[in-house]
């Protein structure tokens, strides 16, 4: 395993003491479960974004566009289409 040092803000280690004692677990142990969630949360995010592009990739033509409205549409079709 190994260690890491991270400067957080004071208030940030207030709420994290808070949780430690209120759960009764060292605040690593806190720490080590919020990173592991939110990569959790990232790989699956990231996971289903592969799986649209695989489902498309091919299928479109490379002319679409997407309306202004929709950023993050348009920014995928440019990104992945041209």
């Amino acid at each position: 395993m190994t260690t890491i040092t991270v400067e957080i803000p004071d208030e940030l280690n207030h709420v994290l003491r808070s949780i430690s004692t209120r759960r009764h677990l060292p605040e690593a142990d806190i720490v080590l479960e919020l990173l592991e969630r939110e990569f959790r949360n990232e790989q699956a995010r990231s996971t289903l974004a592969d799986r649209w592009l695989e489902n498309w990739r091919g299928r479109l033509q490379g002319k679409e566009q997407a309306s202004t409205e929709d950023e993050r549409l348009s920014y995928l079709l440019n990104k992945h289409l041209r």
